[in-house]
């Protein structure tokens, strides 16, 4: 029998196909299944039976097999994409009356399902991914956890994470069907598409036979194993700039016309006056009137020969010094982007902290304890000094000035800071933070923080532990897919809510860190890190009692973050304080006058959810006890 599955955003919906018949999909009023109107407008698909195959008709942008298709032949399986923005397709399917398999569920604690060969129920077919979903039982109770697969699990039509299963609970897996009947699993599919590869005797003994390999430092098979890459650091260079002053080309020409006409004109008068006096012949007037009028005209010719070169000078000096300056302004330029780009690559915005994690790129749980900026976790952006030394004129006293006197001053001090920096806590280098505001935002950063800690730093390394109020259970919960919320042996989560909880966290953290007091320095006096550092979050001071808890925040290796909502409320011990209001301010209990402004990161709690699966089932290759160790002591090379 066939099927055709209609997607709509996060739910999925089953259509029976008649071969004779067929099915049409899209917003028409003459489609067979009317999808809601604008989710994707122009596009509508046929699907009809002929000749033992089944084929599409498209009108529309249409795509298939990621081109778009006016015609195309189904498999089982294959999907139409209507709409990719709002996530609209049909997929033709095609299963057996009868069940594939039958799962007797009964002894088993859990049921990997996937298309890998390692998984006991094994869905061949593209659709499904390696490791596609588990089942796992809670009590009396079956649960049902996607494992960040690539196409989603669906429950009774609606996508889902996890959730608990009843009775009768269909699961859709790619082009399969599962449903539960009792302590039974049946599944429906293709003929010779569904394997069950091992009976629950079988099963059981083989999980035993994994967990006793991973308590030996083994991985089972079922999770994806990453390995860690080296750290390329991209050093700033050192760079000096002296931006240097206009060239001089003198005075611009000035005439002085009654120092130029007097002499000239006054002495025809004087001659003038002497000749009327004298009764001289008038002929030398004839001479001396012309040489004077002569004598203005080339001092005026002068002045314009000289004004037009001092133009051309100035002209060619406005146009080199301004194409200096331009170069002077690219390279700041230049600078302060590497210097922006340097800073934004070792401390990523949330966004790339995801892209990060879900593609598993190389940077995933690339900080190491030996690096300066290990634990050192972005809340947003802000500015900082430009790290270039930039040298200028000095001016001095000056009597004139011109349009070049304080140019280099001005474009230096333009360039004086450098926007878009990434503003970091330092949980290293000062073991406690607290943070200030409205409980929205302080969410909102705790999220970011945490986003950080977990994409670039390795759970072998790091531990995560989070008290907060129950009440804002759903806020938190999102954070126990993360691996570096559990113990080694992941026997033990570091999440409390409750006083109960509470205590019971401070004693497994208090066993863990004992006797790090001692170990922290060597015979020689010479410091070792402490490792795992843990970084625990308190939401809720309120359920912390006891003061077994105050010796944990002080031992080495353990950072805490505190959230208050004044800033009276902060634990006296604080060292670094975070500011939240419509901008952000950071700054050291001890130097609170020297701050520094930030606008906050933000991230969604949907966002954090996929984050936190899309590393849930990844483990490191090799383990903790893979490999030789960093370093030895002389004792501990005779095995003293």
């Amino acid at each position: 029998m066939y099927e055709a599955r209609v997607y709509q955003g996060h739910s999925v919906e089953i259509v029976p196909l008649d071969p004779s018949g067929g099915l049409s999909v899209g917003e028409g009023n003459g489609c067979g299944y009317r999808l809601p109107a604008g989710s994707c407008p122009g596009a509508e698909v046929l699907l009809f039976y002929k000749r033992g195959v089944w084929t599409a008709e498209c009108s529309g942008n249409v795509l298939h097999r990621g081109k778009q298709v006016r015609t195309a032949q189904l498999e089982n399986g294959d999907m139409l994409v209507l709409s990719s923005q709002n996530h609209m397709a049909v997929q033709l399917t095609e299963r057996e009356e009868a069940p594939q398999a039958a799962v007797d569920l009964r002894g088993l604690q859990e049921l990997l399902v996937g298309r890998a060969d390692n998984c006991p129920l094994q869905l061949v077919h593209k659709r499904v991914s390696g490791s596609h979903a588990k089942l796992y039982r809670r009590g009396e109770q079956w649960r049902l956890c996607d494992i960040n697969s690539t196409n989603g699990t669906f429950v009774n039509g609606k996508q889902t994470g996890e959730c608990a299963l009843k009775s009768g609970d269909q699961i859709v897996i790619g082009p399969y069907d599962l449903i539960l009947d009792g302590e039974k699993l049946l599944v429906y599919g293709a003929r010779g598409s569904v394997r069950s590869r091992l009976s629950s005797a079988e099963w059981t003994a083989e999980k035993k036979k994994t967990a006793k390999k991973t308590q030996k430092g083994g991985t089972s098979r079922e999770y994806p194993i990453f390995t860690r890459s080296p750290r390329l650091i991209r050093q700033l260079p050192q760079e000096e700039l002296e931006i240097e002053a206009a060239p001089q080309i003198g005075q611009q020409p000035q005439i002085n016309w009654l120092s130029t006409l007097l002499p000239s004109f006054g002495g025809v008068g004087l001659m003038l006056v002497v000749t009327v006096l004298t009764g001289m012949s008038p002929v030398s007037l004839l001479f001396s009137g012309p040489m004077a009028i002569l004598g203005v005209v080339v001092t005026v010719i002068n002045y314009n020969r000289q004004t037009k070169a001092f133009l051309k000078r100035d002209v060619l000096r406005t146009e080199k010094y301004e194409q200096y300056l331009t170069r002077c302004e690219e390279r700041l330029k230049s600078f302060a982007d590497e210097q922006r780009a340097i800073a934004c690559s070792s401390s990523p915005a949330p966004a790339e902290c995801m892209e990060i994690a879900r593609k598993r790129s190389e940077r995933l749980w690339v900080r190491t304890p030996g690096d300066t900026d290990f634990l050192s976790l972005r809340v947003g952006l802000g500015d900082e000094p430009l790290k270039m030394n930039v040298r200028t004129p000095k001016l001095g006293v000056l009597l004139e000035e011109d349009v070049f006197t304080r140019r280099p001053e001005a474009l230096a001090k333009g360039y004086q800071r450098v926007s878009g920096i990434p503003v970091t806590a330092d949980l290293f280098a000062c073991q406690s933070a607290g943070l200030v505001g409205g409980r929205g935002q302080l969410l909102n950063t705790v999220r970011c923080m945490v986003s950080q800690l977990a994409a670039l730093h390795s759970y072998e390394e790091v531990k995560l532990a989070v008290i907060f109020p129950k009440e804002e259970y759903g806020q938190w919960e999102w954070m126990r897919w993360l691996p570096h919320t559990f113990n080694d042996r992941r026997s033990f989560r570091y999440m409390a809510c409750t006083s109960y909880e509470t205590s019971q966290l401070l004693k497994q953290l208090n066993g863990e860190c004992r006797g790090r007091k001692k170990e922290h320095g060597d015979f020689f006096g010479k410091m070792e890190l402490a490792i795992p550092h843990y970084v625990l979050v308190v939401a809720a001071p309120q359920l912390i009692k006891g003061g077994t808890a105050g010796e944990l925040f002080e031992t080495p290796g353990v950072s805490s973050i505190w959230l208050a909502p004044a800033l009276s409320a902060l634990p006296q011990s604080v060292e670094q304080i975070l500011e939240l209001g419509a901008g952000g301010q950071i700054y050291m209990r001890r130097q609170a006058s020297e701050r520094r402004a930030f606008q906050p990161d933000e991230i969604s709690l949907t966002d954090c959810e996929a984050f936190a699966r899309s590393l849930a089932p990844v483990r490191l290759a090799g383990g903790k006890k893979a490999g030789l160790p960093d370093s030895v002591s002389f004792l501990e090379g005779y095995r003293v």
